[in-house]
C-alpha cells in the first residue's frame, strides 16, 4: 500500500526498484522550517545557503529526496523552467527519526550539516548548480521520478514524481519568466509556504514546537503568523531555534488515509464497492464510477485507483491496484481447408486470449494435421486465467484434391504435323476434386472441350509454330495439371533477299561476282543449285543461301535453285555473263620504249598491239612535239621535242572489263653553258677558304696552276694554305648527249698578312696604372694600320691599368693581324687584425695584425698590448703598397651596488640591486646566503660578493640595526559610525614625511590606495573606513603594505573590519 498526501493525484509510474527499500513520502510527511539564502556574510563562502526541514515520518536509508529551485511554470504552462539546478539527496545513514530538523549546505558542493553528515547528493537535471538567490527565490521537494530534458534550458522539462512541499521566500507565488519566481504547483495550498511580509533572505519557523499531531504541524507551519524573518545571517543564527543544534518536533498521532488491499478480479466478475477509510473520501481512476469498480468498463490489465479524503480543503489520499483477468477463448475456423494443405498452426487463428489449450481429432499441442481427414472436423479452445475460464468449439472443413490422366493413346500429346492437317484426338480423364478443366496454348484451329469428366483436344492448325499447351483441372482445393506439345510445319519459301537484280548479272572474267543471296524458310531445311559457272559456289548456313566466287569462264550461264525439307519445296533461277579482259604488248624493237635525244632531233617510233578486251588506247607524259596513235588494234609514238627534259610516259588501253596498261621513258637533253667567279678576285693569305660562284649547267670539274690549293668537285680554294702569286682557274664540262664540250675561266691572286709580336711590363701595385706594351711587326704590305681595344691608334702603349688589351693591324691590301695582352697586378694588400676580449673592467688585451694579398715580405705586422679604445695599424709589402687595419677594444661595466634596506615587525630584508659586469651574478653572503636579497635579519653587518658570468667580483656591506617598531598599526576597525575605530588611525607617522598605504581584499584586488605626506593622512576624511569607492566592504580580513619615506621603513599584516 503507497499512500500519498497530495491534492489530485497524479498517475504512478514506477520504476524498477527505485521505490524500494526507501521511507514512501507524502504531502504532509515533509516541510520547509528555515531558510537561510545568503550566508556568505557569515561563513564567508560564496553563494552559501542553509535549508532546515523537518520529515514526519522514520527516513531509513536509501530514502531519495528530490531539491530544484526551478520555477513551476515559470515559461511555460504545466511545465518547469530548466536553467537551475535539480539535486538528489540520498540517506547514507541510520534512520532518522519522525520530528527530526535535517539541515542541508548548498554551495557548489552539497553536504548536510544536521543531525549528521550521512547524506550523499548528485545533480538529475545535468544542472549543478542550486541555491536560492538573494531578495527572492522558490523551493520544491519532490520524489520517486525523473526529470525529463537535462541540460536543456529551454524552461520545458517535466517531473514524474510526487511534488511533495513548495517554499517560497517572496511574498506571493507568480510566475513572472525570471529564475526568482514561480506559481504554485497544484494542490499544494496546505503544504507549501511563503511571508507575507515581503521578500526576505533569512527566516524560520518560530511559531509552537509543543507536541500535537501531524495535522496540527501542518497547520502551524503553512502559517506565516509562526514564522520570523531576519535581516541578516547573523540575526537569522542568533534568533529563536538554532537549526543547527538537537531540535525535535514531537509528533503524537499520524494521520492514515487508507485506500485498501490490492485485489485481483475476473473480467466477466461484475462490478464491486471499493470502500476506503476514513469513509466520506472519493474515488477516481480507470473502471470508477460513484464508488464502484467495473471491469467491463476497464478491461483486462492492472489499473491504479485513488481514493481521495478532503479534511478541511486539504487532500489526503491513498492508492491501490486492481488487477483483471480475462478469459476470451475466441478463435476463427478457416474455410475449405484441403487435405493437402498441410499442418494448420491454431494459434495463428486465435482472436481472444493466447496460452490456451486445444481439443480435437488429428491435434497434436496446438497443430491440426488434415492429411488423412475429411469432412466437418469438431474443434475446441479452452482459455484459464486463474480462477476464470472460458470454451470455444467450432468445426474446420476438410476437401480433396483434384486428378488428371491421359485416355488417348500414348505420345498424342506430343505430336508433329504439317500446316492444314487434323490433329489426332487427345483425351484426359479428370477426377478427385476436379469438376472442369481449362486449357492453354493451343494453336489456331485447335481447342479443348469438358464434357462428363472427360477434356478432349482437337481440330486443324492453320498457323505453324511450336505450342506448348497446359491443361488445368478447375475446383477447390489441390488442383492438377498436365502439359504437351503440338509442333505444326510449315511449307517451304524461298525468297531473293539481296539486291533486285543480282540474280540476273554481267561481269568481267577474273571478277568475284556480286553475292546472290536467298532466305530459305517454312519447311525448307536446305537446297540444291545447278548451272553455275567454274569458281562460283553455294553454301547454305541457317536458313540463307550464299551464291558467291570468281570465274575464269567467259560465257552466259543459268542457275536453278530447289529448296529440301518436309511439306511442301519450291524453286527459282537467274543468269550470270563473264566478259573478257583487256591486253597491251610492245611491238617495236627491243629498248625503243626507254630513249634518250637531243632536242630539236625526232625520236625513234614506239609500237603497242592491243588485244582481248581492249578496243582503243590512249598516252599521258609524252613530251612537247611527241603524239601517240590508234589504228586497227595499233598503237604508235612518234614525233620530234624541242623542249629538254626526262619524260615518264603510260599507256592506257580502253574498253569493257579490266584494262591493262605500258610505261616508257623519252629523256631530251639541252646543250651545255657555264660562267664562275669569286666573291673577290684578291684573297689575304690568313683566309681559310673562298666559294666558287658558278652559274649555267652542273656536272663539270675545276682545274688551276700549281702552288693553288683547289676542290676539283666544287671550285673552293684555300689560300692560307696556297702560296702567294696570281692563278688561272678553269671550269670544264664534258661531252653528252651528242652535246660539245665547253670551259669557263677566271683570275685570283693570294696576298701575304701582316706578323706581331709584344713585350709587356706589368702594374707593381694593386689599383696603380703603370703598366705598358712594346709591338713589333713583320711581313704584311706597307702602310700598316693599327687599332686598339682603348680605341688608341699608336703601335705601343704606356701608363696603363692591368687588363686584357686587343689590337688589329691591317695592312693597305686589308690583310690583317690581331691579337690579345694581359696586363696583371698583384692581389689588394689587406691588413686585418685579431684581439683577446678583456672580460673586467680595467684589464689588457693582446691585438695581432696580420695581412694577405699584396707581394711578401711585409712589414708592420705583430703582437701589440694594449688597454681598452681604438687603434690604428699600418702594413707595408715588398713592393712598397700598404694597408690599414682598425681595431677598437671595448670592456664590461664596473659592476654596481645598490641596496635597500627594509625594517618590519622588528625585522630586516636586503634588496640588492646590481648593474655592470655580465649576468647572470652569483651572491654569496657573509651569512652563507646564495641568494639575491635577504629576509628577516637581525642586527649586524652582512657582507655580500657578487660575482658576473665573467667571473669578475664586487663586494658590499650593509649595517642594519633594527630598532623598535616606531608605529601603531591597529589590526582592526569597526565602522559601524559609533565614534569608536570607524577608521584606521595609525599612530607614529607624524616622525616621517610621506606615507604609501595599499589595502587588498583575499582575492588580490586594491580596495583603498593613499600616496600623499603623514601630515594628510592625519585627516580623519581621508583615513580608510572600511569601503571602497564608497562601498560598504563585507566583515573579513584584509592585507595591508605601508611605505615610509620612499622604502625608508616599510610594514605589512592583516587589518579586519568588523561590523
Amino acid at each position: 500500500m503507497i499512500k500519498n498526501f497530495i491534492s489530485i493525484i497524479l498517475l504512478l509510474i514506477f520504476i524498477s526498484n527505485k521505490l524500494f527499500s526507501q521511507t514512501e513520502l507524502n504531502t504532509g510527511d515533509i516541510a520547509v522550517v528555515g531558510i537561510n539564502a545568503n550566508n556568505f556574510a557569515c561563513s564567508g563562502t560564496s553563494t552559501e545557503d542553509n535549508i532546515s526541514i523537518v520529515f514526519f515520518k522514520d527516513i531509513v536509508p536509501g530514502t531519495e529526496i528530490d531539491i530544484t529551485d526551478n520555477g513551476w511554470e515559470r515559461v511555460n504552462a504545466g511545465l518547469w523552467g530548466n536553467t537551475e539546478g535539480t539535486i538528489r539527496a540520498t540517506r547514507t545513514g541510520v534512520t532518522i527519526p519522525a520530528g527530526t530538523i535535517v539541515t542541508f549546505k548548498f554551495t557548489s558542493t552539497y553536504v548536510s550539516l544536521f543531525p549528521d553528515a550521512d547524506w550523499s547528493f548528485s545533480s538529475i537535471n545535468g544542472m549543478t548548480t542550486l541555491n536560492m538567490n538573494s531578495g527572492g527565490d522558490q523551493l520544491y521537494f519532490m520524489q520517486g521520478g525523473n526529470w525529463s530534458n537535462p541540460n536543456s534550458g529551454l524552461h520545458n522539462s517535466s517531473y514524474s514524481g510526487d511534488v511533495l512541499f513548495g517554499f517560497n521566500t517572496k511574498t506571493t507565488w507568480v510566475a513572472d519568466g525570471t529564475t526568482q519566481q514561480s506559481n504554485l504547483y497544484p494542490n499544494l495550498g496546505c503544504f507549501s509556504m511563503a511571508p507575507t511580509g515581503g521578500a526576505t533572505d533569512y527566516i524560520k519557523y518560530t511559531g509552537d514546537t509543543t507536541g500535537t499531531d501531524q495535522k496540527s504541524w501542518v497547520v502551524r507551519i503553512n502559517n506565516p503568523a509562526n514564522w520570523t524573518s531576519y535581516a541578516s545571517c547573523a540575526n537569522y543564527i542568533a534568533g529563536s531555534y538554532n537549526y543547527l543544534s538537537n531540535i525535535k518536533f514531537n509528533i503524537t498521532a499520524f494521520f492514515d488515509v487508507n485506500a485498501g488491499n490490492d485485489s485481483t478480479i475476473c473480467y466477466y466478475g461484475g462490478s464491486f464497492s471499493l470502500g476506503g477509510i476514513p469513509a466520506g473520501g472519493t474515488w477516481s481512476g480507470t473502471g470508477v464510477t460513484a464508488g464502484m469498480f467495473d471491469p467491463s468498463v476497464s478491461g483486462a490489465g492492472t489499473y491504479t485507483v485513488t481514493y481521495t479524503y478532503d479534511d478541511l480543503g486539504c487532500l489526503y489520499s491513498d492508492t491501490k491496484k486492481i488487477t483483471v483477468l480475462s478469459t476470451d477463448a475466441s478463435w476463427t475456423s478457416p474455410v475449405n481447408w484441403c487435405e493437402s494443405g498441410g499442418n494448420i498452426n491454431l494459434n495463428t487463428l486465435i482472436t481472444g486470449q493466447t496460452g490456451g489449450t486445444w481439443i480435437g481429432t488429428g491435434i497434436t499441442g496446438s497443430t491440426f494435421n488434415p492429411s488423412s481427414l475429411n469432412g466437418a472436423i469438431p474443434i475446441t479452445y479452452i482459455v484459464t486465467n486463474g480462477s476464470c475460464s472460458d470454451t470455444s468449439t467450432q468445426n474446420i472443413n476438410i476437401n480433396p484434391d483434384a486428378n488428371i490422366n491421359l485416355t488417348s493413346v500414348a505420345g498424342t500429346d506430343t505430336q508433329t504435323i504439317c500446316i492444314n492437317t487434323p490433329l489426332i484426338n487427345i483425351t484426359y480423364n479428370i477426377g478427385g476434386g476436379g469438376t472442369g478443366a481449362n486449357v492453354t496454348g493451343l494453336p489456331n484451329g485447335v481447342s479443348g472441350i469438358f464434357s462428363g469428366g472427360i477434356l478432349t483436344i482437337s481440330g486443324t492448325s492453320t498457323v505453324s509454330g511450336t505450342f506448348n499447351f497446359n491443361v488445368t483441372t478447375t475446383g477447390i482445393c489441390n488442383q492438377a495439371t498436365a502439359n504437351g506439345i503440338i509442333t505444326v510445319n510449315p511449307d517451304a519459301t524461298l525468297t531473293l533477299t539481296s539486291l533486285n537484280g543480282t540474280d540476273n548479272q554481267t561481269i568481267c572474267s577474273n571478277n568475284s561476282i556480286t553475292n546472290i543471296t536467298y532466305s530459305i524458310s517454312g519447311g525448307g531445311t536446305g537446297a540444291n543449285i545447278t548451272g553455275l559457272p567454274n569458281g562460283i559456289s553455294a553454301i547454305y548456313n541457317s536458313g540463307t543461301l550464299t551464291i558467291s566466287g570468281t570465274t575464269n569462264d567467259t560465257g552466259t550461264f543459268v542457275f536453278n535453285v530447289t529448296t529440301t525439307g518436309t511439306c511442301t519445296q519450291t524453286s527459282a533461277g537467274g543468269t550470270i555473263i563473264v566478259n573478257p579482259n583487256a591486253t597491251i604488248a610492245l611491238t617495236s624493237g627491243a629498248g625503243t620504249n626507254v630513249q634518250t635525244i637531243c632536242n630539236n632531233n625526232p625520236i625513234t617510233n614506239i609500237t603497242y598491239l592491243i588485244s582481248g578486251g581492249g578496243t582503243g588506247a590512249n598516252v599521258i607524259g609524252l613530251p612537247s612535239g611527241v603524239t601517240g596513235n590508234y589504228n586497227a588494234g595499233t598503237f604508235t609514238i612518234s614525233g620530234t621535242s624541242l623542249v629538254s627534259g626526262t619524260y615518264n610516259y603510260t599507256v592506257n588501253t580502253t574498253g569493257i572489263c579490266s584494262q591493262d596498261s605500258a610505261n616508257g621513258t623519252i629523256t631530251i637533253t639541252n646543250n651545255p653553258t657555264a660562267s664562275i667567279s669569286y666573291i673577290d678576285s684578291s684573297f689575304c693569305s690568313s683566309v681559310s677558304q673562298a666559294l666558287v660562284e658558278q652559274t649555267g649547267s652542273g656536272g663539270g670539274t675545276y682545274s688551276a696552276q700549281a702552288g693553288l690549293i683547289l676542290d676539283s668537285i666544287t671550285g673552293t680554294i684555300s689560300p692560307n694554305l696556297s702560296n702567294s702569286g696570281t692563278y688561272l682557274i678553269t671550269y670544264t664540262i664534258l661531252p653528252s648527249g651528242g652535246c660539245p664540250q665547253i670551259n669557263a675561266n677566271t683570275t685570283i691572286s693570294i696576298n701575304p698578312v701582316p706578323i706581331s709580336a709584344y713585350i709587356i711590363t706589368n702594374v707593381n701595385c694593386y689599383g696603380l696604372s703603370n703598366g705598358a706594351i712594346d709591338l713589333t711587326v713583320s711581313d704584311g704590305t706597307l702602310p700598316l694600320n693599327y687599332q686598339w681595344s682603348n680605341l688608341l691608334t699608336t703601335e705601343d702603349l704606356s701608363n696603363i691599368s692591368a687588363g686584357t688589351y686587343y689590337y688589329t693591324i691591317t695592312d693597305v691590301k686589308n690583310c690583317i693581324d690581331s691579337g690579345e695582352v694581359n696586363i696583371t697586378e698583384p692581389t689588394s694588400l689587406i691588413a686585418n687584425s685579431s684581439y683577446t676580449p678583456i672580460l673586467c673592467n680595467g684589464e689588457t688585451s693582446t691585438i695581432t695584425v696580420n695581412a694577405n694579398g699584396g707581394t711578401t715580405p711585409y712589414s708592420g705586422t705583430g703582437n701589440f698590448t694594449e688597454n681598452a679604445g681604438t687603434y690604428n695599424y699600418t702594413v707595408t709589402d715588398n713592393n712598397g703598397c700598404s694597408s690599414i687595419t682598425n681595431v677598437i677594444i671595448t670592456e664590461p661595466q664596473q659592476i654596481l651596488i645598490s641596496d635597500t634596506l627594509i625594517i618590519t615587525n622588528n625585522t630586516g630584508s636586503i634588496n640588492i640591486t646590481v648593474l655592470g659586469g655580465i649576468t647572470p651574478y652569483n651572491f654569496e653572503w657573509s651569512n652563507s646566503s646564495t641568494s639575491e636579497d635577504l629576509t628577516n635579519l637581525t642586527n649586524g653587518v652582512y657582507i655580500v660578493t657578487i660575482t658576473d658570468s665573467n667571473l669578475c667580483t664586487q663586494t658590499d656591506s650593509i649595517n642594519i640595526s633594527i630598532q623598535e617598531n616606531p608605529l601603531i598599526i591597529p589590526n582592526v576597525i569597526t565602522p559601524n559610525n559609533d565614534k569608536k575605530n570607524d577608521t584606521w588611525q595609525i599612530k607614529g607617522i607624524e616622525q616621517y614625511e610621506q606615507i604609501k598605504i595599499l589595502i587588498f581584499n583575499r582575492w588580490g584586488d586594491i580596495v583603498y590606495k593613499f600616496d600623499g605626506t603623514t601630515t594628510e593622512y592625519s585627516d580623519v576624511n581621508k583615513q580608510w573606513d572600511g569601503t571602497t569607492s564608497k562601498y560598504k566592504l563585507p566583515m573579513g580580513s584584509y592585507i595591508y603594505i605601508i611605505d615610509l619615506d620612499y622604502g625608508k621603513l616599510k610594514f605589512n599584516g592583516i587589518v579586519s573590519v568588523i561590523y
